[in-house]
């Protein structure tokens, strides 16, 4: 079985500097798809360099937290504060998310109508949603996991990044933790997939990185893929003080020139290339 290697760079639409760096680490480097935020400061140009770039397969970033609230009304989804800018927005972080939506204080409905709203405003400039997945991984999450096969089915999503196989970087001892519950919750959302067509990467990696993906890493990494498809989440990026200044809690060590290094390195093409690992698409699937 061949080795097959999705790159997907997350959060364009999210800024400017994002929006950049995620074309440079397409044209001149192994990104192959992104995930587009519908509810982001510069999501029109983010569409814009989408439709201008067809080679660049792109899907929906459901956001659960991290956006304009597209619903522009006060709810148990948003925050207090309006980080980015005037519009309403979801909550900040993966936290207040979590607490909740596990102390039954997160309104379900109004969360399907929003991700719903999201996934209609994509239809409106793309023919189909290619492929989707979570801000913060919350898509991942009981409850909110049957909303988004719901939404899925209903709007013939192909693909959904589920970590049935999360992959560690060898030499990164980080998130340890996370990763065996990010692949603990991926394997119960997985078996709630069957028979619907939806498709699903084998393995997914990046996870263990975030924030800090270096070339060296990535070649460890390449090293140490297993057979099949496996996705590699990234976030490719010029440096974006407005973002540090105000998502703080996310941004503040947060190193998107160095990931956009990485994608863009020869020697992490090349080693792609020496291993014979295809870079592909969802669509691919």
């Amino acid at each position: 079985m061949p080795q097959n290697l999705i790159v997907t760079a997350d959060d364009l639409g999210l800024a400017t500097e994002i929006n950049h760096g995620i074309l440079e680490s397409h044209t001149n480097g192994i990104v192959t798809s992104a995930s587009l935020l519908v509810n982001a400061p510069e999501t029109q140009a983010g569409i814009g360099i989408a439709k201008a770039n067809p080679g660049l397969e792109t899907g929906l970033h459901w956001s659960l937290v991290e956006g304009h609230c597209l619903m522009g009304k006060t709810c148990s989804l948003t925050d207090p504060v309006r980080y980015l800018g005037e519009p309403i927005c979801l909550h900040r972080h993966w936290k207040p998310f979590l607490l909740r939506l596990t102390t039954f204080r997160l309104n379900l409905k109004e969360l399907e109508a929003e991700l719903e709203l999201q996934a209609r405003a994509f239809l409106k400039e793309f023919p189909t949603v290619p492929f989707a997945n979570g801000t913060q991984h919350m898509h991942l999450m009981p409850g909110v996991r049957e909303i988004v096969i719901r939404l899925a089915k209903k709007y013939k999503i192909r693909a959904l990044r589920i970590p049935t196989q999360v992959i560690l970087t060898p030499g990164v001892e980080n998130r340890g933790f996370f990763c065996n519950a990010m692949q603990f919750l991926g394997q119960r959302f997985a078996a709630k997939l069957k028979g619907s067509g939806i498709k699903v990467a084998k393995a997914f990696a990046g996870f263990d990185m975030s924030g800090s993906v270096q070339a060296d890493r990535v070649c460890r990494l390449l090293d140490a893929l297993p057979q099949g498809t496996t996705e590699l989440m990234v976030h490719p990026g010029y440096d974006c003080p407005l973002l540090r200044e105000n998502l703080p809690w996310g941004y503040a060590a947060f190193n998107w020139g160095g990931e956009l290094a990485a994608m863009t390195d020869k020697e992490v093409s090349n080693k792609v290339d020496s291993l014979g690992i295809q870079l592909i698409r969802f669509g691919n699937l």
